[in-house]
């Protein structure tokens, strides 16, 4: 896991960072698209200077948040089960866009899934964060591990949605 240090954090801090993606992640586009000048709509499908459009990187956000929540689920319901590898090792997430995917309905699958996620963190015993579970062919990791990778994809798809939405062409 490259980039933000979230080892630290601990479930509480976990939920809080995850119920408050939705709202910024609008913040985000309303503030940028008024800046520009630009409806949102148009503003997201722009490319960026790492060459993503802000549609792209938010599909990515909530794909990435489903395939966490599910892998939560399977450690806290199985004996060290194997994971896919994308948990960890964001070159292995590939997301091909749905054919007419609005803004609106991704940010508001963006919405169902923090909720989601983040009432799954609450309802994990202290004890339950050290179930353990392995990446396929890899290394093994805990609850908590997954839960703290969901709010590192939160918080840095939230800034690269920012830097697309700013340098967009």
């Amino acid at each position: 896991m490259d980039g933000l240090d979230v080892s630290r954090l601990a479930a509480v801090d976990i939920a809080v960072a995850l119920r408050s993606y939705p709202r910024r992640f609008r913040e985000t586009l309303a503030s940028v698209s008024q800046a520009r000048g630009l409806p949102a709509e148009e503003l997201v499908g722009r490319i960026g200077a790492d060459g993503h459009c802000g549609m792209d990187l938010l599909l990515d956000v909530v794909n990435t948040l489903t395939l966490l929540d599910r892998s939560l689920d399977e450690v806290l319901r199985a004996d060290d089960p194997a994971l896919h590898p994308g948990v960890l090792d964001p070159s292995l997430r590939d997301w091909a866009p749905p054919p007419g995917l609005s803004l609106e309905t991704l940010l508001d699958m963006l919405d169902d899934q923090c909720a989601d996620l983040a009432a799954a963190v609450d309802e994990v015993s202290s004890v339950d964060w050290v179930r353990s579970a392995h990446i396929a062919d890899g290394p093994s990791l805990t609850a908590i591990t997954i839960a703290q990778e969901a709010t590192r994809v939160g918080a840095e798809g939230l800034r690269a949605f920012e830097s697309a939405l700013r340098a967009g062409s």
